[in-house]
């Protein structure tokens, strides 16, 4: 049996209260709200349904107690959904810490036995 390196692996997520706020998911979905002003279009690349999603960013809503998106229905293109500088605020911290959690174990990638 040849030895393979053991690789470190790392899932970062914030949390309130102990109650899950943001991890990939959840930072992948605003990032796709963000690209293309629409939760149904951020859900559909995402794979997963629109009520899915809606019921994520409501319960973090609830959790951090500020709104993450707004939305605006009708007009020329129809509705579009946009992130609320709270929902931005968020995005960029959690794509920062997990930045920093990465660049700190960057030299402990594999581990040999």
């Amino acid at each position: 049996m040849e030895d393979s390196p053991i690789k470190v692996r790392v899932k970062v997520w914030l949390e309130k209260d102990g109650k899950p706020v943001i991890g990939e998911g959840g930072a992948l979905l605003l990032e796709l709200i963000k690209k293309h002003k629409s939760l149904s279009h951020a859900a559909k690349e995402m794979g997963v349904s629109y009520t899915f999603a809606w019921s994520y960013i409501k319960r973090r809503e609830q959790i951090l107690g500020t709104k993450l998106i707004e939305t605006e229905r009708g007009g020329k293109h129809g509705g579009e959904t946009l992130l609320t500088e709270k929902g931005l605020e968020l995005l960029e911290i959690y794509r920062h810490v997990k930045k920093r959690i990465l660049d700190a174990i960057s030299d402990i990638r594999e581990i040999n036995l």
